[in-house]
């Protein structure tokens, strides 16, 4: 009776969203959770004796959570991004990670906000790479130094500069699913974006930590459950109709399109750069 149901082979039931791709490796290592459990719960201790908490089971700002540790690290650990990292707000909810489609992080230089998802299943070296990743995004301006490009392809540019200096750096463990082309050593997120517009069919399969097809580079900051709702006028809502429709039919092989339509819709989507760009 395998898909027979309504929802076919997948089934029809599902919780708070889908698990992530690293949700399971493997058998847990007891010895290594009982440890870092004792880790927390002593940190969680002096916390409370010095101040920073009220009390063992606060739920506030200063809980030691593996993506706050990590975040803690370069403020005292890691001097190149410790300033970033201490001006930054940690948003580790996994319900604006369900609703907004963060797949793993996303940061907003605007707001300052930093959102991470906590049901990633990342290691602590590789919460470190997505923590300085994110921060190099904001502290090196990726959101304001595109000016007309397409901002998914700016986004996809910066991700393998900064991965590859990462790996150069040798900061934290990089993810399997992260960009990263050895190719492109020395290049700058400009050169970077020459490169890949020429080839744009290509780059719709990439994903950043965000997830595929979305930004990782927020310009503003992330909605919250019970937030007042935004709309979208008119324009935005044809243009973002068209926008979707032509990568879907790309997507599912639906055939081709004429090429002055293609063109029209994408200058709907792309605004002209900028001369001085």
């Amino acid at each position: 009776l395998g898909g027979a149901g309504t929802g076919g082979p997948g089934g029809d039931l599902r919780w708070a969203g889908l698990p992530p791709r690293n949700s399971w490796r493997g058998p847990p290592n007891w010895p290594d959770r009982l440890a870092a459990g004792l880790a927390r719960a002593v940190g969680a201790a002096v916390d409370v004796a010095g101040g920073v908490t009220g009390s063992l089971t606060e739920d506030g700002s200063g809980r030691r959570t593996p993506w706050r540790l990590a975040l803690n690290w370069f403020v005292s650990s890691y001097p190149l991004l410790g300033g970033l990292a201490a001006a930054f707000t940690l948003v580790e909810d996994a319900e604006v990670s369900r609703l907004l489609d963060v797949a793993v992080a996303a940061i907003s230089p605007a707001a300052a906000e930093l959102y991470v998802n906590p049901l990633c299943g990342y290691d602590d070296g590789e919460r470190r790479f997505v923590i300085a990743h994110e921060l190099l995004h904001a502290g090196l301006r990726h959101d304001t130094r595109g000016g007309g490009r397409d901002p998914w392809l700016w986004n996809v540019a910066c991700d393998y500069v900064i991965n590859g200096w990462l790996a150069e750096m040798d900061v934290g463990d990089m993810p399997d699913s992260a960009l990263y082309d050895s190719a492109l050593r020395g290049k700058s997120a400009e050169e970077v974006y020459d490169l890949i517009a020429a080839g744009r069919r290509r780059t719709w399969k990439l994903a950043t930590l965000r997830g595929p097809g979305a930004c990782d580079i927020l310009p503003g900051r992330l909605a919250r459950p019970g937030d007042q709702a935004c709309g979208v006028d008119l324009d935005e809502f044809y243009r973002r109709g068209l926008a979707d429709g032509i990568d879907y039919h790309r997507g599912q092989g639906r055939g081709l399109l004429p090429a002055g339509l293609v063109e029209e819709i994408r200058a709907l989507t792309e605004p002209p750069v900028p001369w001085d760009v």
